[in-house]
């Protein structure tokens, strides 16, 4: 899928990437960058939780996923395109 709606029941390698340095937010789906959005500050918060599968408004839990997630990594920085790329091609 690179545009346009999934398709159900289909897998997807998605990554997201917050690269405060830069003051953006990147989306991957299969190791292809699909959007960018300027929504970060310079400062990262060392605390807090991270939540997947989930969001969080008005200090209620919403959003909920209707899917299953599988091999969740975290990294603590920003990783380059290449890298995106690379775990997408060693996960096929």
């Amino acid at each position: 899928m690179r545009a346009g709606k999934p398709t159900p029941g289909q897998w997807y390698h998605l990554t997201g990437v917050r690269d405060a340095a830069q003051g953006e937010l990147r989306l991957y789906v299969d190791g292809a960058l699909v959007a960018t959005k300027s929504a970060c500050s310079l400062d990262a918060t060392p605390t807090g939780n991270t939540v997947i599968g989930r969001a969080e408004f008005g200090g209620n839990q919403v959003d909920y996923l209707d899917g299953t997630v599988d091999q969740v990594h975290l990294f603590d920085r920003a990783l380059t395109s290449t890298e995106v790329k690379a775990l997408y091609d060693s996960g096929r």
